[in-house]
């Protein structure tokens, strides 16, 4: 009887266990790549958009994977899609910023 009884509590605990780590860990993480394909859908031609320190405006969507971006009038980059990190949406940022 004890013997069952110490069985039960162990599956309890990797139960609590397993949920604990779904909660702190994998959902955070899928909730971030939801939003972050969300953001790469949305993305449109003049975009302005930030690429680890790099500010660009979007030039041409090549196709699903890459983007080419305008740094300036003459130097454009293209880059993967999943490299980007944000949509810039400040005004004064995007108004101070010469392409």
């Amino acid at each position: 009887m004890i013997l069952i009884k110490n069985i039960y509590i162990n599956i309890f605990i990797i139960i609590i266990i397993s949920i604990i780590f779904y909660i702190i860990i994998i959902y955070p993480e899928y909730y971030n790549k939801k939003k972050h394909n969300k953001l790469i859908n949305s993305l449109v031609i003049n975009d302005i958009i930030l690429i680890n320190g790099i500010i660009g405006k979007i030039f041409k969507i090549n196709n699903k994977k890459y983007i080419t971006i305008l740094i300036n009038k003459k130097i454009k980059i293209i880059i993967y899609k999943k490299y980007i990190n944000k949509k810039i949406k400040n005004e004064k940022l995007i108004n101070n910023i010469k392409f």
